[in-house]
């Protein structure tokens, strides 16, 4: 049990009398999960006793009960009393420093963004719009085309208050397409195919190479990575093609087919191996090979041989099926 006497056994008993609704606000902020009403009403109180009794009366000085829950947050309005009242924040602005209102946009590519406080204090950046352009310290990240909205901010301290956040538009437009020269092959080959693998290489195989003046079918092949604009060679295929087809299937494997043989096989990636497949039907070169939705692969026309040997135009087609690595032709 606690009691609350009067001024004279409390100097600074009145001080807390002052610019009360300040404190008790500061009071509050010390003690949130302490009912405010607990240190009003012994506020209230402890007036109303002095006013009474008058202060610094030793023979009319009434006790004043006081809750364990209140003391402290009365202690602290007493102690906040008498401290000097702080002075208001100091306000700040943020100006961004010369940028371009729109750039080209290089995918993957940066553009260092800069702004100041009026303060000096850092000033830290984001973006409205991350799916085009995200910030990380300094740097912006361009990812797609479009409106880019960056943002600057200043959180302040204890002399300055935040600032306003302020912000910024910039266009990235996409670039036109140019052609810039890449590594060349390890071999010269004429009417060989080009197949876009799902790692972003790509596979070149078979096609003509010129020996002794004439051209001559292929079995090579070869690896082309993009990110490094470099080439290797890749498995030989098991039959030289030219005038073939190639398909990527589902699986991720290139089917390469025909090329002046009704021969087909079978090149996978992850082992660099190619494996031979049943052959088709009927020899062919110059053909189509289109990859359907259910996985098969549908090969149509071409030219192949008549019953003398002499190159002749087809008009069958037919189908190999990966889950069954077989071909059955094409009812007309």
């Amino acid at each position: 049990m606690n009691y609350l006497h009067s001024a004279t056994h409390f100097p600074f008993a009145r001080a807390w009398r002052e610019s009360g609704l300040s404190r008790l606000r500061q009071v509050r902020a010390l003690f949130p999960s302490v009912p405010i009403s607990l240190v009003v009403s012994a506020m209230i109180a402890r007036i109303g006793s002095d006013r009474q009794s008058g202060a610094g009366s030793q023979a009319t000085r009434r006790p004043l009960k006081m809750t364990r829950a209140a003391w402290l947050p009365w202690m602290a309005w007493c102690a906040i009393g008498m401290m000097p009242t702080a002075g208001a924040l100091t306000s700040q602005t943020i100006t961004f420093g010369v940028q371009p209102t729109s750039t080209l946009l290089v995918p993957g590519g940066t553009l260092p963004i800069n702004a100041s406080a009026s303060s000096g204090l850092p000033v830290s950046f984001g973006t409205t719009t991350p799916s085009i352009c995200t910030a990380s310290g300094n740097t912006l990240s361009l990812l797609i085309a479009g409106s880019c909205v960056v943002t600057a901010n200043q959180a302040g301290n204890a002399t300055y208050a935040a600032a306003p956040q302020v912000s910024i538009t910039i266009a990235l437009i996409a670039s036109s397409p140019v052609w810039k020269a890449a590594a060349n092959m390890p071999f010269q080959r004429a009417r060989s195919t080009a197949s876009l693998l799902g790692d972003g290489r790509v596979l070149v195989i078979g096609g003509e190479a010129n020996a002794a003046g004439s051209p001559v079918p292929s079995t090579d092949a070869a690896l082309y990575d993009p990110h490094t604009d470099t080439w290797t060679n890749a498995a030989a295929m098991g039959t030289a093609r030219s005038k073939h087809a190639a398909v990527v299937l589902n699986d991720g494997s290139v089917l390469a087919i025909g090329g002046g043989t009704p021969t087909a096989e079978r090149y996978r990636p992850a082992t660099n191996a190619w494996t031979a497949t049943p052959a088709m039907v009927e020899v062919r070169q110059w053909h189509t090979a289109t990859v359907l939705a259910d996985g098969r692969v549908l090969v149509a026309g071409g030219l192949g041989l008549d019953s003398m040997g002499a190159p002749s135009a087809l008009g069958s087609s037919e189908i190999y099926d990966p889950a069954t690595d077989a071909w059955s032709p094409v009812e007309i």
